[in-house]
């Protein structure tokens, strides 16, 4: 596989594995959290306009709210995993 560069040593290509897999574990480890959060919020915030429909809200009153609803549940779930600090 990295034979197009050079690499002819198997040890080679088991080092870039190696690295390949840290930076993996990394981005999964840092993003995975505020992926979800952000899917979470969208679906939460389209699930709540979507039952409005008894309000007959306009349509640009249903993005207002569905952005509203976005914002505050970034915000919401962003947060609550912050831990707060002593400031003794």
């Amino acid at each position: 596989m990295l034979g197009g560069i050079g690499a002819q040593d198997p040890r080679v290509e088991w080092i870039a594995l190696l690295i390949g897999a840290v930076v993996g574990a990394l981005l999964l480890l840092f993003l995975f959290r505020w992926a979800l959060i952000l899917f979470s919020s969208i679906v939460g915030a389209h699930l709540i306009v979507s039952t409005m429909h008894a309000l007959s809200l306009s349509p640009d009153m249903r993005v207002v709210l569905f952005l509203g609803l976005l914002v505050g549940g970034l915000i919401f779930q962003g947060r609550s995993g912050v831990r707060k600090t002593d400031e003794d």
